[in-house]
Parts: C-alpha cells; sequence; structure tokens
C-alpha cells in the first residue's frame, strides 16, 4: 500500500511537471498585440534570432519609444513591451533587457510555490516572482493552459516592502504566450498592464490593419459623416458638410489589387460667411463610382506596425503609427497616422510643435477614413471630418444625421434670418445675448475665447435670452462663437472693462 501511493505520488509530481512545462514565450515570425486600458495596441515582434552554445537571443523590430516621458530625444532603437532584446538559456530560463539594459527574469518553466528575483534594484530591493495558480481557460475561443505569476516587492532582508506592484499578476498561456505582462522595456517605470488583445496567422481579436480592411465595404453598409471647416475671422467662409452614404455594389478586381464601390451619396453642405453674415445651402443626392487601387495608397507609412521606426520617402520625418480600440466603433481597430511628430535638431529626434492642423488621421477598420477633428485655436477656429453613425449587415452604431437622404435635405430654420444682439459691449460684470427670430426648438450655444483661441466659457441654453456673468474675466479683448443647433450664425469681439 505504501509502495502504491509512492508511485501515485511520483506518477502525479511527473504528469504535473510535464503539464507546467514548454510554455512558449517566443514565436519568431508571428505579430503580438497587447492593448493598456487606455486601448492602445502595443506590438511583439521578433525580427531576429541569434543561437549559440549556450543559449538563444531574439532581437525585437526597431521601435520608437519616448523613454524620458517628455518626448525629448525620444528612443529610435527602442523595443516592444518586450523589450530590445531577450535571451533564452538551454535551460529555458529568460532575461529580457528594458532600456537601460537591466534584465527582467523570467522562469516560464516555474511550478506553483516556484519564486525568483524578477528584477533587482541597485539598493538591494527586487521585485519578487512567484507562481500561485495553473488554470485551464478560452483564448481566442481555444483552451490554454495558463500560469498565474504574482509579483511583491521585497527588501534586501526579504521583508515585503510597499510598492505598486504588490500583488498584480503577470500570466502566461502555453499555447499563446504572455496573456497578461508589463512593459517589460520601460520596467519598472511604467507600471501599466498589458493584456493580450491579437495575433497574426491567423488574425484574431485586435492586429495590425492596411488599406484592404479600412476599404472593406459590402452592399447595404451605410455611412454618416459630418464635416466642418470653421473660420471664424471677419469675412471668411466657415463649411459645413453632411453626408449619408449608401454603399449599392462591389466589384474585386480578378487579381486582388483595386476594388470598385458603387455608392448613394446624398450630402449637404451650410456656407457660412462672417461679418456681414450670409448663408448658403445647398442639397445634392448622387450616385458614385469609388474605384481603390491599393497599390496607389500610402502603404510606405500605413503598413507598419504601431511605434516602428521608420523615415518617410524624404528622409526627414518621423512619424510612427498608433494603433488603438475603444468602446467607439463596437471596439473595431483604428489605425492612427500621426501629422509630422518628430522633428531631428541634428543631434536626435524629439516631439515637434506643429500648427493647429489635424494632429492625427484616424482609418476604422471596415469604415474607411481618414476621420480627423482639431481642436479650437484662434477665434475658435477648427476642422473635422468624422464619422459619427455606420450600418453594416446588423451591426449599428452611432447617431444618424437624419433617418434618410428626404430628412437630410430639409432645412429647419433660415439662418440668414436671425438677428442677434449683443450688449452692453464693452461689458463689466454681466453681458447679455438676445437671439430674435429662430426656433425655439433648437439649442443655442455660445463659447467666450481669449485672443490665444483657450475657451473660457461655453454655455448652452434653450432661451433666446442669456445672462453671462463675465466677473471672473480679466479685462482685456476676448471673441465669441454662437451656434443655433449645428449651424455657426456668429462670432465678433467683446470687450472686458473695469
Amino acid at each position: 500500500m505504501i509502495k502504491r501511493y509512492f508511485l501515485l505520488f511520483v506518477f502525479s509530481l511527473f504528469f504535473y511537471s510535464g503539464f507546467t512545462q514548454n510554455f512558449q514565450i517566443f514565436k519568431s515570425g508571428y505579430d503580438f498585440y497587447y492593448k493598456n486600458s487606455s486601448g492602445n495596441l502595443m506590438p511583439v515582434r521578433w525580427d531576429d534570432v541569434q543561437i549559440s552554445a549556450s543559449d538563444t537571443t531574439f532581437f525585437s523590430f526597431k521601435s520608437v519609444r519616448d523613454t524620458s516621458g517628455f518626448q525629448h530625444c525620444v528612443d529610435t532603437i527602442g523595443g516592444s513591451i518586450l523589450g530590445k532584446k531577450a535571451i533564452k538559456s538551454i535551460t529555458n530560463k529568460v532575461s529580457f533587457l528594458n532600456f537601460q539594459n537591466d534584465s527582467i527574469f523570467f522562469f516560464p518553466d516555474a511550478i506553483i510555490n516556484d519564486s525568483w528575483s524578477l528584477y533587482n534594484f541597485p539598493n538591494g530591493s527586487y521585485i519578487e516572482a512567484k507562481m500561485t495558480s495553473l488554470i485551464t481557460d478560452s483564448v481566442f475561443n481555444n483552451l490554454d493552459t495558463i500560469k498565474f505569476f504574482t509579483l511583491q516587492k521585497k527588501d534586501i532582508s526579504g521583508n515585503i516592502i510597499s510598492s505598486s506592484f504588490n500583488n498584480k499578476q503577470i500570466s502566461l498561456g502555453k499555447n499563446n504566450g504572455f496573456i497578461q505582462l508589463f512593459d517589460f522595456y520601460l520596467f519598472p517605470n511604467d507600471e501599466q498592464i498589458y493584456t493580450l488583445a491579437g495575433e497574426n496567422w491567423p488574425d484574431v481579436g485586435n492586429h495590425n490593419i492596411y488599406h484592404r480592411q479600412v476599404y472593406d465595404f459590402q452592399p447595404g453598409d451605410e455611412f454618416h459623416i459630418d464635416f466642418a471647416n470653421v473660420n471664424n475671422n471677419q469675412g471668411a467662409a466657415s463649411t459645413y458638410i453632411k453626408t449619408i452614404k449608401k454603399c449599392l455594389s462591389r466589384t474585386d478586381d480578378h487579381c486582388g489589387n483595386s476594388v470598385a464601390y458603387l455608392w448613394e451619396e446624398c450630402k449637404k453642405t451650410v456656407i457660412s460667411i462672417n461679418n456681414p453674415f450670409s448663408i448658403t445651402t445647398t442639397f445634392q443626392n448622387d450616385t458614385i463610382q469609388d474605384s481603390i487601387h491599393f497599390a496607389n495608397l500610402d502603404f510606405l507609412r500605413f503598413d507598419h506596425i504601431p511605434t516602428e521606426y521608420f523615415l518617410d520617402s524624404s528622409n526627414t520625418n518621423l512619424s510612427p503609427n498608433i494603433l488603438t480600440t475603444s468602446s467607439l466603433y463596437h471596439g473595431r481597430t483604428i489605425k492612427s497616422l500621426l501629422d509630422i511628430q518628430y522633428w531631428n535638431d541634428g543631434n536626435c529626434w524629439s516631439g515637434a510643435i506643429v500648427d493647429p492642423g489635424p494632429p492625427y488621421y484616424d482609418y476604422i477598420e471596415g469604415c474607411g477614413g481618414p476621420y480627423y477633428s482639431t481642436m479650437p485655436w484662434f477665434l475658435g477656429n477648427y476642422s473635422k471630418n468624422v464619422l459619427v453613425y455606420y450600418k453594416k449587415g446588423n451591426e449599428i452604431w452611432g447617431t444618424p444625421l437624419a433617418s434618410d437622404c428626404n430628412a437630410l435635405g430639409v432645412d429647419d430654420f433660415l439662418a440668414n434670418d436671425i438677428d442677434v444682439s449683443v450688449f452692453p459691449n464693452p461689458a463689466s460684470n454681466k453681458l447679455n445675448f438676445r437671439i430674435d427670430k429662430f426656433p425655439s426648438k433648437n439649442e443655442i450655444k455660445i463659447e467666450i475665447f481669449d485672443f490665444t483661441g483657450k475657451s473660457l466659457i461655453d454655455i448652452s441654453s434653450n432661451s433666446n435670452q442669456i445672462e453671462i456673468g463675465t466677473e471672473t474675466l480679466p479685462p482685456g479683448l476676448y471673441f465669441y462663437t454662437l451656434s443655433i443647433g449645428d449651424k455657426f450664425i456668429k462670432s465678433d469681439k467683446i470687450v472686458i472693462v473695469r
């Protein structure tokens, strides 16, 4: 009986040991995508492997990383969130190198209650990793065996000390590699948790998207797009365009080089001229043919994985793209191409100060692009091209501009019939707005800016008489904009005196 129990114990130990071995961290030729709480997707890809008698070294793709945190002299030879390189010994122990070339040690073959020093601080303290549980769970609809490692920071004597890493976990899947981890390249300076969100080969979850995925439409797909280019300078014109597009047909080139779409497109355009005020509205309803030739698109920038280092064709601009997902668009992947983000001062690449143009251009998986929205600047000027609604098959997101093309073409009021009075001007502690000849169902929005374009007061009301307290505004020159519903009505100067 004792021998039988002993043999059962040995067999169980052997089975458990084998069950916890061969957990894969490295898969060359694959891209993995990890998401933080902000929705940013960070890739992991090993571009090169060097094998020696004692170990194997894996090298990450070259990535642009802001190791200083101030966008100054960014690291252009940085690594992924698993470091710029990783070294695996013949015993399967792995060390990941962060941006300071410090090692983060990991033992994928650990069994429950195994512990070790994950990271060592110069003062002798360290972050301990301990395997605490083993479960079977579904990852991308496939079962995987997952290990959990719990972290604790300890002093040189092994006593637990306060740390934001305490009791946080890293998890490792046998088939999928890391399921949850920290950014080892910035470790221990970055405490964000990243969770596996997607892979390629096969494509599952959130992963890098290309033009073919962005411009992938089917008959019946419908998109509502809100465009505005607002210029509140005296005598300048502002343009507002609301568009409803419905895909009627799709024809794919037999070689896969292009795709042709036939769209029903209705568009309402409002052009408003400021001081003297005038407004014109036009409506179009057409059938539009649109052919997309993929070879003619900007694949140089678009096809790189997020944060990957590359220069544009002029070798002067460094603009890595960003991949995100959020509650918008039902979690569809968004690729953002940044405006010129970094400039080279002769010594290094640093964050650029850009003009008030679009800071980014968004391309949405299956919903087209580019979409953008700028922050208001001088006089409240801004521009936008925003997807506000789509219908793809049974999937619906957003708020439609109108129920159909006929409803889109109806003007609910004529803006050039509206009278706006602002008094007193100059003002001291109170400023009054009176708006005559407008339908009461429309909301009035008044925004006051300083001379730099900073918004100071933002008020909405359904009353045609609005009183705004200005006692908090220092004496000086200011500007206001007034809109009714989605229509810009007027912008002008106001003066505050004491």
